[in-house]
């Protein structure tokens, strides 16, 4: 029984994870744009400081999500990498033992 992890996997599933944080941040301030635009028309109106208040709840929760989204790209990264680091040390205290695969 083995365990085979594909870096090249691990890889590009970091780089989806960061494509979709980038495609989220532009759903983001698409999405939230007309909250600020309706509460800048109606200046004076008790609900326009509510709206702007919530919008800015939602603009940072949602910042954080990405931002969580994108550590867990460079978790993967690290991954790869770390994988990468074992394998190599192995071959190496193998290869210093003159070991050679059959």
């Amino acid at each position: 029984m083995g365990i085979n992890v594909s870096l090249a996997a691990l890889r590009q599933a970091a780089d989806d994870v960061d494509a979709a944080g980038s495609s989220a941040h532009e759903n983001i301030a698409n999405s939230l744009t007309p909250s600020a635009d309706a509460a800048q028309a109606n200046p004076g109106w008790l609900s326009s400081d509510a709206l702007m208040g919530c919008r800015q709840s939602w603009l940072e929760h949602l910042t954080d999500v990405i931002d969580r989204t994108a550590q867990a790209a460079e978790n993967l990264r690290a991954s790869a990498k770390d994988y990468e680091d074992v394998e190599r040390r192995i071959t190496e205290a193998l290869t210093d033992m003159h070991w050679e695969a059959e």
